[in-house]
């Protein structure tokens, strides 16, 4: 009895439907519960009328069951774009490989699923190659296999359907794997067995056996997925007028209507949701009352208690049918979905990403020495010298001359990354470089002096305070229609505090295209007003004026504050009123572009400036708005942060509030690369209007938006197609995006005026014709106009059918992997990386930049505000340690030379012991057991970090002795007492030594060694001594 009251559906119902009737008025949560009900212990296919609606199901199912489920898309006979794998194969290649091993697989496709597109040879379970930890498996013959099976081999696995072999281990990426894995040979036995992170490239967790798709032998045979699952029930849905049907065959017996009724639930809160609902429930006495959510029990109120079901029901609804009434936890808290099936599991948090990092330097690219200058990056070499086989850095200098830096001296070269054109190579010998170098100091200190002279600025008292209005920062507040997340929380409680502060804030809001960096906005202007106080919320472009416009006048005016607009939409009369009120003191807040930076905009009252995307604006606007930082509030509002920020940060005269928490109701943005094709385009906007959706077609030609626009209004007649860009007259501009933003036009033609701006919800899918032109971050801010609601968005990112250049196809492999959402700092670094710096200080400096490179002037910066923030400090230069013994990365070891200068370069700048261990322990990960060269370069490197901050100058290590050269007595009171002490140290451990001194009268402390690993180890116990 008990078993039969927590069943929504009777069993008469799912045997009508075996027996061949029809089931129909579902909505999509009945459906879904329909099946998690009736289908956990029996394999089934769904099959669909459409891919969207297949996913939607199969993300349900993925997210909030612990059911084995499974996506099969249509098959597509395009072309593929080589290095792009689709997440559509990705799907059905799981489908095909891994379904197989469950008892019970339920899959979610489409009609298509009945084409015989499979061959046969792929069904067997005699077809699956098995990896055991502890078993014999022969190397040769499974790096056979892999190429059979069609995977690319590759210096480094990254991305699916690759492989890469490195001595003994073997890393391997299959396209149906969420991860790739490891695979460690003890001769022909399988030694270590791991996943691992493509992104850190390290190992995140054991696992005991592997299996793997083997090839087999050609065929004609081919079979359809019900026959390769071997025919499990199959049903099919359709969608009637908004509600689903499901058959067990197309032709039916007889109809049964369950007559569902969707429910929503309404309210501000939890409590107010769950009463609307609970009020549905008192006016239509359901006969049973269910709760599909993630708690055991729950108490609704109403005075019984309610059956508990899998969280599979996106809102409750009512049964006609039974009389069944079931209440849904995820509407109640407004959650969905938010699979990202491919992201990697337990995926490393990623290390801040530097520019110093010159692992990702080519032959022939530019670098910089420190005391040489621009030079040509000429690959690694190994040398033999006097203290054994070391490892250099080829560098070509004009004259045909080469300098030879040692792995040790690292830290001296960086990648040149100046303004994208190609700097002068300096000459060995010529004073050019210092003259450089000298030029690059003198722009520095200006720079350094202004940067402190506003920090000075802003450590002033402002003339006025803040005051906190409760009731009007509960009523913005309440208005706000989503959850806050709780970074977002964070981030508005830190901006608040900064007001309350007596000094003038200046706070970088680093989120997202979409996170909520608008709300925290809004809550400080509300602030402000309420304290007297006017504000200026300035925008690079004029439509993203014109949405911020919209979206404060929505949010304020009801609460009687006033907004304005000021921009090249406003007619010269419209801005001469706006310019008056502003004087007059009736603007609270003005929105506005750079025209709000002109001297005769006037608010008398200002005391809070808002910048959106302040890298967007040209040179001179960022001086005015430089000026302007010194007496007010500023709150910066970014996406992609630009390391000009991060420089002011370092001075500690900016804040930084980091949003990387994704909204509850956003889902990642499914990005794809295909060549271009008008089917391929039709195809997806085709899809997209289909289910009420509108459409981005980004195409950044002018001249040729018309014929565009025309192409696509052919094939779609009943649809309103309209274009825009930059450059025609204004109010055709703000009609235009004001329609397609009240759903007058279905599908918009435009250039890349679109990238900042246009907040549309129903607008989920963007096309971007010719990406190989675009740079990281604004196909980043682009591909954001999309996935703001709750329905899943794609990208597609079509190019031409020619080789891509190299620096685009980095591109579009970076923008396809990071689909992760909160990726935007990581693009704008590699963004940064790729171009080149450019003027990121500002115009003044950007010749500077590109003569020195980005690296060597922001050094040079850094040296010249701890300069002047601390006069008469020196800093060290840390401990120089000589090895006699060969010290390097052998190519046998790791064969990549990128690779190789990537642990060189973390090697020299780990900062603690910690590091240290880290690097290490990857490199037996990764690479196996450490060489002995490697070895000693590992502990050469560790023995200078641990010494770093003592008195300790030079060491000399050899197998014979280790030779210690002090600079000075510290931390002990005077050479006597410093040389008592180390006499002590070493009579109780037993060693034999002998004190000296250097030319320059320092002192020296030898101690004899019986071999080099006896050497490291009394270095690494006198480590120990100054603690």
């Amino acid at each position: 009895m008990k078993q039969k009251e927590s069943l929504v559906y009777e069993p008469l119902i799912l045997e009508s439907l075996l027996k061949g009737s029809k089931l129909s008025g579902f909505d999509q949560s009945s459906l879904a519960l329909f099946i998690s009900q009736n289908f956990s212990e029996k394999p089934a296919v769904f099959l669909f009328e459409d891919n969207r609606i297949a996913f939607d199901f199969y993300e349900t199912f993925e997210s909030f069951s612990s059911l084995p489920v499974f996506y099969y898309p249509e098959k597509s006979d395009k072309a593929k774009v080589p290095g792009f794998i689709s997440t559509n194969e990705r799907y059905r290649q799981e489908t095909l490989f891994k379904s197989i091993d469950c008892k019970v697989p339920l899959v979610f496709s489409t009609t298509s699923a009945q084409e015989r597109n499979i061959e046969k040879n792929q069904n067997p379970k005699s077809g699956f190659f098995v990896i055991k930890k502890g078993t014999e498996l022969d190397r040769d013959s499974f790096l056979s296999f892999l190429v059979k099976a069609g995977y690319q081999k590759e210096d480094s696995v990254f991305t699916p359907n690759s492989f890469s072999v490195r001595g003994d281990i073997v890393d391997v990426f299959p396209a149906y794997f969420q991860n790739p894995f490891r695979c460690s040979f003890d001769f022909d036995v399988v030694g270590r067995l791991s996943y691992f992170d493509p992104s850190s490239q390290t190992s995140t967790q054991k696992t005991q056996h592997i299996v793997l798709r083997a090839p087999g032998s050609q065929t004609t045979v081919f079979i359809n997925l019900i026959e390769h699952l071997s025919s499990p029930s199959s049903f099919f849905v359709q969608l009637e007028s908004g509600l689903f049907s499901v058959t067990k065959n197309k032709v039916f017996s007889s109809s049964v209507d369950l007559g569902v009724v969707s429910v929503f639930a309404s309210g501000k809160n939890k409590e107010e949701r769950t009463k609307s609902l609970v009020s549905v429930v008192g006016s239509l006495k359901p006969k049973r009352v269910f709760f599909s959510g993630n708690k055991k029990r729950r108490s609704l109120g109403l005075g019984q208690v309610v059956c508990v079901l899998p969280p599979v029901c996106g809102f409750s609804f009512y049964i006609k049918h039974n009389g069944s009434f079931v209440f849904s936890e995820r509407d109640i808290n407004k959650e969905t979905q938010k699979t990202d099936k491919w992201v990697p599991k337990n995926r490393a948090s990623p290390d801040l990403l530097s520019l110093q990092d010159i692992s990702e330097i080519s032959l022939g690219d530019f670098i910089v020495h420190k005391n040489f200058g621009v030079g040509i990056y000429r690959g690694l070499i190994v040398k033999e010298t006097e203290l054994g086989m070391q490892e250099v850095i080829n560098i070509e200098y004009g004259n045909n001359s080469f300098v030879s830096v040692s792995v040790d001296n690292i830290t001296f070269v960086h990648r040149h990354l100046g303004s994208g054109k190609n700097p002068r190579v300096a000459t060995l010998g010529s004073s050019r470089w210092n003259l450089e170098l000298k030029k690059a100091r003198a722009s520095v200190v200006l720079v350094a002096k202004e940067l402190v002279k506003l920090y000075v600025k802003k450590e002033q008292e402002r003339l006025f305070s803040y005051k906190e209005d409760q009731e009007m920062e509960l009523a913005l507040k309440n208005s706000f229609p989503f959850v806050e997340t709780p970074d977002q929380k964070k981030a508005i409680k830190d901006s608040l505090l900064d007001l309350l502060k007596k000094k003038p804030a200046d706070r970088l809001i680093c989120g997202d295209v979409g996170f909520g960096k608008t709300e925290v906005a809004l809550r400080l202007m509300m602030r402000a007003v309420s304290s007297g106080r006017s504000c200026v919320f300035l925008c690079p472009t004029t439509i993203l004026a014109d949405q911020h416009f919209i979206t404060c006048s929505e949010r304020f005016e009801p609460l009687g504050v006033r907004v304005d607009l000021l921009s090249r939409f406003k007619t010269k009369k419209e801005q001469t009123s706006i310019l008056n009120r502003c004087l007059s003191k009736q603007v609270d807040i003005l929105v506005g572009t750079h025209r709000v930076l002109s001297d005769d905009v006037i608010l008398p009252s200002l005391g809070l400036l808002i910048i959106d995307e302040e890298h967007k604006f040209g040179v001179k606007h960022k001086e005015k708005i430089r000026s302007l930082k010194s007496h007010l509030d500023v709150f910066t509002l970014s996406a992609t942060p630009i390391p000009r920020t991060l420089q002011q940060s370092m001075v500690g005269i900016r804040d930084i509030s980091k949003i990387q928490t994704p909204p509850t109701t956003r889902k990642p943005i499914e990005t794809s690369v295909d060549y271009f094709s008008w089917s391929t385009i039709k195809e997806n906007i085709e899809r997209e209007i289909e289910r009420g959706g509108q459409v981005y077609f980004v195409q950044n030609d002018i001249p040729s938006l018309s014929q565009t626009s025309k192409k696509i209004s052919g094939f779609f007649p009943s649809f309103s197609v309209d274009f825009i860009h930059g450059q025609m007259p204004s109010r055709d501009l703000e009609e235009r995006v004001l329609s397609f933003f009240k759903g007058g036009i279905d599908i918009l033609i435009c250039t890349t005026i679109i990238e900042s701006g246009l907040d549309i919800t129903n607008a989920n899918l963007i096309i971007i014709n010719n990406a190989q032109n675009f740079g990281l971050s604004q196909l980043y801010q682009m591909r954001g106009r999309v996935g703001r609601g709750k329905k899943r968005a794609s990208c597609l990112l079509l190019i031409p059918k020619t080789k891509l250049k190299k620096h685009a196809y980095q591109r579009l492999k970076t923008i396809e992997k990071h689909t992760t959402l909160g990726s935007g700092y990581d693009i704008s670094i590699k963004d940064l990386e790729i171009r080149g710096a450019g003027s990121v200080f500002g115009y003044k400096q950007s010749g500077h930049i590109s003569s020195v490179g980005f690296e060597m002037y922001c050094q040079l910066l850094k040296e010249e505000i701890d300069r002047i923030n601390n006069p008469g400090s020196t800093s060290g230069s840390g401990v120089n340690v000589t090895l006699t013994e060969s010290a390097y990365i052998p190519e046998t070891y790791i064969k990549n030379k990128k690779q190789r200068i990537g642990f060189y370069n973390r090697l020299s700048t780990a900062k603690n012991k910690k590091e240290h261990k880290k690097i290490q322990k990857e490199l037996i990960d990764r690479f196996g057991p450490i060489k002995k060269q490697t070895k000693n370069l590992v502990l050469k490197f560790y023995i200078e970090t641990v010494f770093r901050k003592t008195s300790v100058k030079q060491i000399v290590i050899s197998s014979k002795s280790i030779l210690f050269v002090f600079s000075d007595f510290l931390p002990f009171s005077s050479a006597e007492k410093l040389i008592s002490s180390l006499k002590y140290w070493a009579k109780k451990r037993g060693f034999s030594y002998v004190f000296g001194k250097t030319r320059n009268d320092e002192l020296k402390f030898n101690v004899e060694c019986f071999d080099i690993n006896y050497a490291f180890n009394i270095a690494k116990k006198f480590s120990s001594f100054f603690n």
